[in-house]
């Protein structure tokens, strides 16, 4: 394995900090809520340290979400989180300058640590974690509609288990909040399970976020995985003997799609008549669906012709038509926005591969399809 593939993706990246935040919040709770007997200053600090890093774990989960949703509800209700976390940190801030803590942070009584809230800090609090939790679920409902060759029945399950946790993470933090302070006993008790609950929680959602194609992609990581996965396929249409067919198909998507003769053979001939024939062939990018499979797949697609010494019609002059064409399932598309991109890609791969012997490898075309999706997303 190369030193390249072992490179962590800016996903990855994302993903480690905020298990780290997350990890960081669960421990800042231990000095408190085991009464361990450290200077005052050092808990209270640890303790507005690990608030923040929660506030700032939730506000760019929604984040996530914002980014992860084509719907426009979802995309509103993750904005409103954003904002509510991002007010709740301005008052944990404004709080500093309080000691003891006045909206929300820590007080000593009778030698023991006790949490203290005033109710325009819980609101907020409560606002950015009901919001969160809405978001989540209307992007799971999302994510379900899917083709399952894109989202594995797999990652579902870890999903639908992570959520229901931090459900159950988050009630039990709710319930910590309202309880009296007369019971810090039962304060401690469920303040530590909702951190156990929300810890699991976090690496339940970021295992499957790191297989989760659409975060992969909105957060700009390599396209390659999606390639070498085949959740986006590739396909080489020459005008052959036979027809239009399908010189070189991206074996593994096609596998995935487990897609018959007859379909390949229709959609070869839609992708070259899209084009245009003969006298009316044209070199241009264009977008047509992908026909008869019930997924919702687009193809993303450039005509052209390229010299092939083995052309015996008269009519090309040894300059054949061809279609490359990228399949994107419907909900990436989305993020598809530099689409006249791919003509500048494949001019390169034309001038280095001259002949349509050498381009047509699938070697060749796998990474020439990685190159292009790269530069359109």
């Amino acid at each position: 394995m190369s030193a390249r593939s072992l490179a962590p993706t800016r996903g990855h990246l994302i993903v480690i900090t905020m298990i780290s935040l997350g990890v960081f919040w669960a421990l800042s709770g231990i000095p408190w809520l085991f009464n361990l007997p450290l200077n005052e200053k050092f808990v209270t600090s640890f303790s507005n340290l690990g608030v923040f890093a929660a506030f700032i774990v939730m506000a760019s989960w929604a984040y996530l979400n914002y980014q992860f949703s084509s719907r426009r509800v979802t995309r509103i209700i993750s904005l409103l989180s954003i904002i509510a976390n991002s007010m709740a940190i301005g008052i944990r801030i404004i709080d500093l300058q309080n000691n003891p803590a006045k909206y929300y942070g820590l007080v000593k009584k009778e030698g023991k640590w006790v949490p203290i809230t005033h109710p325009v800090a819980g609101i907020l609090i409560m606002a950015g974690i009901f919001t969160l939790l809405l978001s989540l679920f209307l992007v799971n409902q999302e994510l379900k509609k899917l083709p399952t060759y894109v989202y594995s029945d797999r990652v579902r399950r870890i999903n639908d288990v992570a959520f229901w946790l931090l459900v159950l993470a988050y009630t039990l933090n709710f319930v910590s909040l309202v309880i009296p302070n007369q019971s810090p006993l039962l304060i401690e008790t469920f303040s530590l399970a909702s951190r156990a609950l929300i810890l699991s929680s976090l690496s339940l959602y970021f295992v499957e976020l790191l297989q989760n194609p659409i975060f992969i992609t909105s957060v700009g990581s390599n396209g390659q995985c999606l390639v070498k996965d085949g959740i986006v396929g590739w396909g080489l249409v020459t005008f052959g003997k036979m027809g239009p067919q399908f010189s070189h198909i991206s074996r593994r998507w096609q596998e995935k799609l487990q897609l018959n003769q007859r379909i390949i053979v229709m959609n070869a001939s839609a992708l070259l008549i899209a084009a245009g024939l003969g006298d009316n062939f044209r070199e241009y990018e264009y977008i047509i669906p992908f026909q008869g499979i019930n997924s919702k797949i687009v193809s993303v697609c450039y005509s052209f012709r390229h010299y092939d010494p083995n052309c015996d019609d008269a009519r090309f002059e040894n300059k054949i038509p061809v279609v490359f064409s990228l399949f994107i399932p419907l909900h990436l598309m989305r993020m598809v926005s530099h689409i006249l991109r791919v003509e500048k890609v494949i001019s390169k791969y034309r001038r280095q591969y001259v002949t349509l012997e050498a381009l047509s490898r699938d070697l060749v075309l796998e990474k020439m399809a990685i190159d292009i999706l790269n530069a359109i997303l």
